[in-house]
């Protein structure tokens, strides 16, 4: 299913209010989002397993050095949920 067409009724990340997008890219989007309980402004990196140049391999290495890189120019990873049909990176908001 499309990012598109599921933005914003359809997609729901449990503990997450989605605010804007933020970015968009060829098999992902990048949105800003408040967690429900602590308030905190995160960007949540949306990435469709659908697509056609998804890579697993390439993403789980990306989610392994995001969780091991602690730098004041890199966000941190707070939080990779896998779903069926997408993973939701919830990272640092940088404004």
């Amino acid at each position: 299913a499309s990012l598109d067409s599921e933005w914003p009724r359809s997609l729901n990340i449990s503990g997450y209010f989605l605010i804007r997008t933020l970015a968009r890219g060829s098999s992902s989007f990048v949105f800003l989002a408040r967690h429900q309980s602590t308030r905190r402004s995160v960007a949540i990196k949306v990435i469709s397993r659908d697509h056609h140049r998804f890579n697993e391999e390439r993403v789980q290495r990306e989610i392994s050095l995001l969780k091991s890189l602690q730098h004041e120019f890199i966000c941190k990873l707070y939080d990779a949920i896998d779903a069926k049909d997408r993973l939701f990176l919830i990272l640092e908001y940088v404004n």
